[in-house]
């Protein structure tokens, strides 16, 4: 399968930005093939095929919101969570942003819906403004397909394998992702849109929908999900019947637990010990040895107090 817009410079065909026209632009009978009733047409999309799958082609949806800011169309941050900023345009809860190849730029401050994925033949798309050229540079391109399989599984993965959007190995680590991100859970069934053969996948269970501008969206639910981060330090093993045990790093606020010697310190501390036991013994009897001598010196003394005191008595018997 080709594709006329490749040339020595730009060959690849994921990343491409091409446009969608009207409805009423297409050749009726390409219609059959497309998901009418979703208003995406008359919209720029990004193609996230590797490979085309048949004729069709794997993309994204870009809004420029009717030409206003992301933060005045949603000021509830859930409503935000779908969307990444293609620069210049600014998202409030991330700074995450894609950027153009060539340091090109879109007309309008355009943000990627990464909520719902596309099948589209490629046939009816025609090149955004005239320029054929323009397409995400490598990194931005790697973003969206670790932010697809970051929060997709089960039929969605099939069916991008067979565009040839492989799993990302490593994660791009330049910028963030968007706040809430890590709590989208994905849904695993096709959408089947009117249509003959057309598919529409929704990254995303959507119980309410809302409409803006000539695109139709679906908010998301929202639910917590613990981060499965290892801590840099950890606590003591925990109880056998403890439910949960959140391991944090000793910081500040947290006194460090000492830890039992090992057995080597231990062996190696016992000469010491013998030793100081020894150095006490030998200055026990140092101590000893004056009062020995002091205690003889005094039976000496008294011994010959009493000598001569006979002797004395046996001359002076007159005394006695």
């Amino acid at each position: 399968m080709s594709y006329s817009y490749q040339t020595p410079e730009c060959p690849d065909l994921e990343g491409h930005i091409m446009m969608l026209p009207k409805l009423s632009e297409i050749d009726p009978t390409s219609i059959a093939s497309l998901p009418i009733g979703t208003g995406i047409f008359n919209h720029p999309v990004i193609i996230l095929s590797k490979q085309g799958y048949g004729t069709k082609v794997a993309v994204f949806v870009l809004t420029s919101f009717n030409s206003t800011s992301i933060e005045n169309h949603y000021r509830d941050p859930s409503g935000r969570i779908s969307y990444l900023p293609i620069r210049p345009a600014a998202h409030p809860d991330t700074t995450r942003v894609l950027i153009l190849a060539h340091g090109k730029f879109m007309k309008k401050e355009s943000y990627v819906n990464i909520k719902e994925i596309y099948e589209i033949p490629f046939g009816v798309l025609r090149p955004c403004w005239r320029d054929s050229h323009l397409h995400l540079d490598r990194a931005s391109y790697q973003i969206l397909t670790a932010e697809l399989w970051k929060n997709n599984i089960g039929e969605l993965g099939y069916m991008l394998r067979r565009h040839g959007i492989l799993e990302q190995v490593t994660r791009p680590t330049h910028g963030q992702v968007p706040v809430s991100a890590s709590s989208w859970y994905p849904s695993h069934s096709y959408s089947q849109q009117p249509g003959y053969g057309a598919t529409s996948t929704r990254i995303l269970d959507s119980p309410t929908s809302e409409y803006y501008g000539t695109f139709t969206r679906s908010t998301p639910t929202i639910q917590p999900q613990i981060s499965t981060s290892r801590p840099i330090a950890t606590t003591p093993p925990p109880a056998r019947n403890a439910t949960r045990v959140y391991n944090y790093p000793v910081g500040a606020h947290q006194a460090r637990q000492s830890r039992p010697a090992r057995h080597s310190q231990i062996k190696s501390r016992q000469p010491e010990i013998r030793m100081d036991h020894r150095h006490y013994n030998e200055n026990n009897n140092d101590a000893s040895g004056p009062s020995c001598f002091g205690f003889l010196f005094i039976l000496c003394i008294f011994i010959a107090a009493c000598y001569y005191f006979l002797k004395y008595c046996s001359n002076d018997t007159s005394y006695c």
